[in-house]
C-alpha cells in the first residue's frame, strides 16, 4: 500500500487544508469551515474510530434540511436531532494559507499528536489520526481492490 500523506498540525493547532479538498473548493481566506466530532462506521460496531468530519456552511445548511423533512415525514420533533448534530459544532476561519485552527478539544478526541490524515469526498473532508485509519481500514481484501481496480479503469 502506499504511504498515506499526512499534514503536519503546528503548536498552535494550525494545520493547511488539503489542496484537492474538492468540497472545500470554494472556501477561501475569511471563509467558514465547519467541524463536528463523529465516528467512523465500521463493521465491528465494537470497534470506535474518532474523526472530526469537515464541511461548508452550505453542506452544513443540506444536511439540517435533509435531517428536518426526515423527522417531519416521521411526525417527530427534528428539534432534539438538530441540536444533538450541533452540539459538537465548531466554525473555523481560513486563512490565507489555507489554514484553519483546530480546537484544542478536537485535537485531544482524535488522539493526533503532530500529523493528521485527510480524506477528501465531494461533500466532506474527514480529518483522521494516521494510526487511526490504518487499524480502521485494515488491510485491503481482494474483494475491494478488484471494485476499485474496476472503477479506475
Amino acid at each position: 500500500m502506499f504511504p498515506l500523506p499526512t499534514y503536519r498540525l503546528s503548536p498552535k493547532n494550525q494545520v493547511t487544508l488539503p489542496r484537492d479538498a474538492r468540497s472545500l473548493g470554494a472556501v477561501s481566506e475569511g471563509g467558514v469551515v465547519c467541524g463536528m466530532p463523529a465516528h467512523a462506521i465500521h463493521k465491528d460496531p465494537a470497534k470506535q474510530f474518532t474523526i472530526i468530519t469537515l464541511m461548508t456552511v452550505e453542506e452544513l445548511t443540506a444536511r439540517e434540511s435533509a435531517l428536518r423533512a426526515e423527522y417531519d415525514r416521521q411526525g417527530v420533533s427534528a428539534f432534539e436531532i438538530l441540536n444533538q448534530l450541533n452540539a459538537g459544532l465548531k466554525q473555523m476561519t481560513v486563512d490565507g494559507q489555507r489554514r484553519i485552527v483546530l480546537p484544542p478539544h478536537f485535537v485531544e478526541y482524535l488522539g493526533a499528536e503532530r500529523d493528521l490524515l485527510f480524506i477528501c469526498t465531494n461533500s466532506t473532508v474527514y480529518v483522521w489520526n494516521p494510526q487511526h485509519y490504518v487499524t480502521w481500514r485494515g488491510e485491503p481484501d481482494e474483494t475491494t481492490r478488484l471494485t476499485l481496480d474496476r472503477f479506475m479503469v
